[in-house]
């Protein structure tokens, strides 16, 4: 077999194949996170790395390939290139608080709020409201 797409030992590659394991190989480590829970990638994708430069670009120095619905398949519509901060804040064990209709995960509110992440933790593990755990003043 010839490789033709000149991608060999770039990180985009590297994604690319890591991508296509985590969906398709049963023995992969990822799997049972991917697509032992039904993820599955693009047949365009599936079909080569060309198709999937072609969409998403060579990887950005920093970033990482990052699903925008953590639940949704690799496909150009629910992927973009990110930063770790903005793929680990899109986790599926990500705990999402919501006020004024406003949805983030917890470390994003501990920073809007200046509130101590492991205060919000308590007070949403305590059975707290969303409303009450992002906006009761911390005693000091």
């Amino acid at each position: 077999m010839t490789v033709t797409h000149r991608m060999t030992g770039t990180k985009t590659l590297s994604i690319y194949r890591k991508m296509k394991r985590r969906c398709n190989d049963s023995k992969s480590h990822n799997w049972p996170r991917y697509g032992g829970r039904g993820i599955k990638v693009c047949k365009r994708w599936m079909e080569s790395i060309e198709n999937f430069v072609a969409d998403m670009g060579l990887c950005p120095e920093g970033m990482t390939l990052d699903r925008i619905d953590p639940n949704g398949d690799y496909e150009p519509s629910n992927c973009r290139w990110a930063t770790m901060l903005t793929q680990s804040r899109n986790r599926t064990n990500n705990i999402i608080l919501e006020l004024n209709g406003k949805s983030m995960c917890m470390s994003e509110w501990a920073e809007l709020t200046g509130i101590k992440i492991g205060t919000l933790w308590w007070r949403f593990k305590a059975g707290w409201g969303h409303e009450r755990i992002l906006t009761t003043k911390v005693a000091r």
